[in-house]
């Protein structure tokens, strides 16, 4: 819940979350946006026959729409 508090005025606030997390919630006041160009996405391994979270590399689509939510709020 402290992400959610106000910074002070001289303090630089920096959250780190997962493309799970960024369609989760919205948080007020966010300036600079660090994208690592990765996501986590939910993929079938038939050699275990279970689902997976890889990690892959982010479309440029999906980075396009991500940048779109943020600089068009």
């Amino acid at each position: 819940m402290a992400v959610f508090e106000r910074a002070g005025a001289d303090v630089r606030k920096v959250i780190v979350a997962t493309n799970i997390a960024e369609t989760s919630i919205t948080i007020p006041g966010i300036v600079y946006v660090v994208d690592s160009c990765f996501v986590k996405v939910k993929m079938y391994r038939g050699d275990t026959g279970m689902d997976a979270l890889v990690t892959v590399p982010v479309s440029r689509s999906s980075a396009m729409q991500v940048m779109a939510r943020f600089f068009f709020q």
